[in-house]
C-alpha cells in the first residue's frame, strides 16, 4: 500500500483511539448527570417514567463500558469496525438522552423544564469535546439529544415554549459549528502527529541503515567535534579503541583510549584539517591493535561542515595496510634479487665471452704449428 494512502488510515485510527480513551470519563460524567436529573425530576414526573429512563441510561452505559473493555483487549482490531461500534454507542446514548425530553418533560413545571433543558444542553455541549474527533458522532448525538425537547416546546405552542425551541435550535447550530471546527483542528493535529511519527520512523530507519553500512564496510570510521571529542564511530573502530561498543565512544577523547600515548599527534592532525579546511588523504602511520600489537594503517581525514559551510568537526577513516606493506617489501626484495640475478647473468655472459676469446687465441697457434709440421713431413 502506498505511503500517501496510509496516512488517512493512521489518522482515522488515532481518532478512534481517542474516542475510546475518553469513553470512561464520558460514562462517569453521564451517569452522575443522569442520577441528579432523575432525582430532581422525580418530584414532578411519575416514578415509572423516571425508573424507565434511568434503566435505559444505565443499560446503554453498561453496554458501552463493556465495549470499552473489549477495545482494551483488542486495540488492533479493524479500524472501520471499531469506528462503527463507537458510532453505534454514541447514537444509542443520544437516543436515551433525547428520550429524556419526552419521558422526563414536565408539562406543569417550567422550572423542571429549564433544569431538564440545562442538563441536556450540558450533555450536548460536552459531546463537542469528547466526540468531535469524529464529527459525525458529535452531530448525531447533538441531534438526537436536542430534537425531542425542541419538539415538545413547539407542540406546547405558548410564546415562552416557542422561544425556548428557537434558542435550543440556535444552540444546536452553534454546537454543530463548534464540532466541525474542533474536528477539523483535531484532524490537523493528528495528521501532524502521524507525519511526525512517520518522519521519526524514517529517520530511525535511515539511522539504523547508516549504522549497518558503517559496521559492514571493512574500514574504521569515526567523527569528532571541534574539540576532538568523539561523536561516534563504527564497531570496528570501537574495538580498536578497546571499547565494547561504538556507543561508548561518544564524548571521549584520544587521551582516554588505547592510543593515549599518541593523543597529541592525533589532535594536531585534527586541528590542522579543521583549521585549513583541507582533507588529509592516505597518510601512513602506526596504530595499536587490541592485543597492543603495533600495525601500519592508512588514514584519511576530512573536515565536517554545517549547512553554512562552517567547519564543525572532522571525519576520519583508516584501514590496516600492514599486510600490504609486507607484500610490497617482499616484492621489492624479489625485484632486488631479480636485478642481482640479471646482473650476475650478464657478468657471467661477459666472462664466457672473454674465456672464448682467450681459448680461441690459444687454439689458433697450436693449429698452425701442427699444420707446419705435417707440411715438412710430406716434403721429406
Amino acid at each position: 500500500m502506498r505511503q500517501d494512502n496510509l496516512q488517512p488510515i493512521e489518522v482515522r485510527k488515532q481518532q478512534v483511539r481517542l474516542l475510546y480513551e475518553a469513553l470512561p470519563r464520558t460514562l462517569v460524567a453521564g451517569t452522575v448527570v443522569a442520577l441528579v436529573l432523575s432525582y430532581v425530576q422525580l418530584d414532578v414526573i411519575g416514578t415509572a417514567h423516571v425508573a424507565l429512563w434511568l434503566s435505559l441510561h444505565l443499560l446503554v452505559t453498561l453496554a458501552r463500558f463493556l465495549v470499552w473493555r473489549w477495545y482494551r483487549n483488542n486495540p488492533d482490531a479493524e479500524v472501520a469496525r471499531l469506528d462503527r461500534i463507537s458510532m453505534a454507542g454514541a447514537l444509542a446514548s443520544g437516543l436515551v438522552w433525547g428520550s429524556a425530553g419526552i419521558l422526563l418533560f414536565s408539562e406543569t413545571s417550567r422550572e423542571h423544564q429549564f433544569f431538564l433543558a440545562f442538563a441536556m444542553a450540558g450533555m450536548a455541549a460536552g459531546s463537542v469535546a469528547v466526540l468531535s474527533y469524529r464529527r459525525e458522532q458529535a452531530w448525531g448525538f447533538i441531534t438526537l439529544t436536542l430534537v425531542p425537547i425542541t419538539l415538545q416546546w413547539i407542540i406546547a405552542g405558548d410564546a415562552m415554549s416557542v422561544a425556548e425551541a428557537v434558542m435550543t435550535l440556535a444552540f444546536a447550530a452553534v454546537l454543530f459549528s463548534m464540532a466541525a471546527v474542533t474536528s477539523r483542528h483535531s484532524v490537523l493535529a493528528l495528521t501532524a502527529e502521524v507525519e511526525a511519527k512517520e518522519t521519526a520512523r524514517r529517520a530511525a530507519h535511515d539511522r539504523d541503515f547508516l549504522r549497518l553500512l558503517l559496521d559492514t564496510i571493512p574500514a574504521r570510521v569515526f567523527w569528532k567535534d571541534r574539540q576532538s571529542r568523539y561523536l561516534g564511530g563504527n564497531e570496528l573502530f570501537a574495538r580498536d579503541a578497546g571499547l565494547d561498543s561504538a556507543a561508548e565512544l561518544i564524548g571521549k577523547s584520544d587521551e582516554e583510549l588505547r592510543w593515549k600515548s599518541r593523543a597529541a599527534d592525533f589532535r594536531d592532525t585534527d586541528e590542522k584539517v579543521m583549521q585549513t579546511g583541507q582533507p588529509m588523504l592516505r597518510a601512513e602511520e602506526k596504530g595499536i591493535r587490541e592485543n597492543d600489537e603495533v600495525f601500519w594503517r592508512e588514514v584519511s581525514k576530512a573536515p565536517i561542515r554545517d549547512p553554512e559551510g562552517h567547519v564543525i568537526g572532522v571525519l576520519g577513516t583508516y584501514h590496516d595496510i600492514t599486510e600490504k606493506l609486507e607484500i610490497e617489501a617482499q616484492l621489492r626484495q624479489a625485484q632486488k634479487m631479480e636485478a642481482v640475478g640479471t646482473l650476475v647473468a650478464g657478468i657471467a655472459h661477459e666472462f664466457n665471452n672473454m674465456l672464448a676469446g682467450i681459448t680461441g687465441n690459444l687454439y689458433w697457434p697450436e693449429t698452425r704449428s701442427k699444420r707446419a709440421t705435417r707440411s715438412r713431413h710430406s716434403k721429406s
